[in-house]
């Protein structure tokens, strides 16, 4: 008995008659040489599910910010639904980063000694002396550590998501700034109290407006490295995959929605100003 099975790549016959050993045999020769590949697929259309997130995400902080002049949303409103927004738009871009990095470690030699989240994997790769070995590429290993600024990302989601790190939100001539701030708990013979310290430091400072920073170049700042990044890895993915077409299209991405390339293009001028 043949059955014909329709998997990622050609048509495969499953010869459902073999023996229990053999039959076991042909599933993990198939395992090895399929499994991969599958699961970059599946990893790519869940980041670029997330980016469509990211999208609907500032459109809705640009919507919020309209009500708002059009006296529809007040201001308390407001800071406590973008203040979710900006909590989310962390965990978004941590989630895609923790894709990417399940990409990257199923395009490796050795896949299962890769590390599968991208902190585990931006340590790992520092530590790399043969990337060719494991990765195949020697590539891999410098798009992995061009992303450093995932540090601050990841700083900032874990002080927001475990220690209760507060959102601080405002408008002021019509733009939108934030903070975000940890707390640290003070214990001393004269008592016991609270301290504030901001924990978004490393930024350009023409983001900066007094102590808050402005949430529209932010978010295009962030964005604008992850694109860079997603842009890198996209010809190594092709290259492993074989797809006609270009996985990761960020001309497509920024096309897409209006709003988030009218920001990009405000920081730019903002930077080189």
């Amino acid at each position: 008995m043949i059955t014909q099975v329709h998997r990622e790549g050609p048509l495969v016959l499953m010869p459902m008659d073999l023996p229990d050993e053999e039959f076991e045999k042909f599933l993990s020769d198939r395992k090895k040489k399929y499994f991969p590949l599958e699961r970059i697929r599946i990893n790519v259309v869940y980041i670029a599910g997330l980016l469509e997130d990211i999208e609907y995400l500032i459109f809705r902080i640009d919507w919020c910010h309209e009500l708002v002049n059009n006296r529809q949303l007040d201001l308390w409103k407001f800071s406590h639904l973008v203040g979710l927004d900006i909590k989310f738009f962390h965990i978004l871009i941590r989630s895609i980063l923790d894709h990417i990095a399940q990409v990257i470690r199923y395009m490796g030699v050795k896949w299962g000694e890769i590390p599968d989240s991208f902190n585990g994997l931006f340590i790992w790769a520092q530590k790399l002396s043969n990337p060719l070995k494991k990765l195949g590429s020697d590539r891999l290993k410098e798009i992995i550590l061009s992303a450093k600024w995932y540090e601050e990302i990841r700083a900032i989601r874990d002080n927001l998501i475990h220690y209760g790190a507060s959102k601080f939100v405002k408008i002021e001539d019509n733009e939108i700034y934030f903070n975000i701030f940890k707390r640290t708990d003070r214990q001393e013979r004269t008592g016991f109290w609270y301290e504030y310290e901001s924990i978004i430091k490393t930024l350009n400072p023409t983001l900066y407006h007094g102590d808050s920073v402005n949430l529209k170049l932010y978010i295009a700042h962030y964005y604008v490295k992850l694109l860079i990044l997603l842009e890198d890895l996209g010809p190594l993915v092709i290259m492993r995959v074989g797809v006609a077409e270009g996985i990761f299209p960020v001309k497509y991405v920024i096309a897409n929605l209006p709003i988030i390339k009218k920001w990009i293009e405000l920081l730019f001028k903002k930077v080189q100003a």
